[in-house]
């Protein structure tokens, strides 16, 4: 489902399912609808992004929400921490075609380290919660832990979103759960946020 209305590609047979490794090239066949390539079994493999195709053929079947700013008239901020490169890339593109200002970091240690030097400039943490060195939930605790930052909002983007998963979230502070990876749920989970806390600082 996109937009509301049931999607589909129509495509040969599958040749195979298998479980590799690839390094994924973003450049070489990148274009609208095609994130990028790689070599499995010999073959070079295209990486379909079905939501940039739709969005392409229907513009019109998606509403498209203004960046949230914020009182001094910047493009809101948005700290996002997720260990998979390749999750961190795809979401960081949808997050900077939406307006906004991206920090990126690998897991959550890094987060918090990057969150206490633009401190007075992230509206917004957006995290995996299984990462190295400090996951998610351990990062949203030590987030609710300094005073400095009890209103920020903290959305999990995560496959663990089980009522028990979010459960354990809403326990240590995180404001909102979205599932990957649906473009649309979570640049409006985005906007819903900012709107609300931006708008307490203005």
């Amino acid at each position: 489902m996109l937009a509301g209305k049931e999607v589909g590609l129509l495509a040969t047979p599958p040749i195979d399912v298998i479980t590799t490794s690839a390094k994924f090239d973003r450049g070489t066949l990148a274009q609208p609808g095609i994130m990028g390539s790689t070599i499995i079994a010999g073959h070079t493999t295209l990486m379909v992004d079905i939501f940039v195709i739709v969005d392409t053929l229907h513009p019109d079947w998606f509403n498209k929400l203004e960046t949230v700013q914020t009182p001094a008239n910047q493009a809101a901020t948005i700290l996002y921490a997720e260990d998979s490169t390749f999750f961190r890339t795809q979401v960081r593109n949808y997050l900077t075609e939406a307006g906004y200002t991206v920090l990126e970091a690998a897991d959550g240690q890094l987060a918090w380290g990057l969150l206490n030097e633009h401190s007075e400039e992230v509206n917004l943490v957006l995290t995996d919660i299984e990462m190295p060195n400090m996951n998610g939930l351990q990062l949203a605790e030590r987030i609710r832990g300094d005073k400095r930052f009890g209103k920020l909002p903290i959305i999990a983007l995560t496959t663990l979103a089980s009522q028990e998963d979010m459960e354990k979230g809403k326990q240590v502070g995180i404001s909102e759960y979205q599932v990957k990876l649906d473009r649309e749920h979570l640049i409006e989970s985005i906007y819903g946020q900012l709107k609300q806390s931006v708008g307490l600082q203005a």
